[in-house]
């Protein structure tokens, strides 16, 4: 799974969302999060399964938004990732 140049603006926080996040992995064996914006949005939340997952952000902006929840650390940052409240 590839997200790319992507802004995720005011996302998962109305009260029907369940999940109680902007996007949620189960199980995924890549994905590559390069150049996006999160903006007052609820976390990016992976369930890390079986195997060697390979969990990639780049250039990823938090801006007032929640960051990562997982239920491991096997993901990487490649680049600078910029965390502003």
């Amino acid at each position: 799974m590839k997200v790319s140049s992507s802004v995720f603006r005011n996302v998962g926080n109305g009260s029907k969302n369940k999940s109680n996040s902007s996007v949620k992995l189960y199980g995924v064996q890549f994905a590559d999060f390069k150049d996006n914006v999160f903006e007052k949005s609820k976390a990016i939340d992976m369930f890390l399964a079986v195997g060697d997952p390979v969990i990639m952000y780049s250039n990823t902006t938090f801006i007032d938004s929640e960051k990562i929840k997982s239920n491991s650390d096997k993901y990487i940052f490649i680049t600078d990732t910029h965390n502003k409240k």
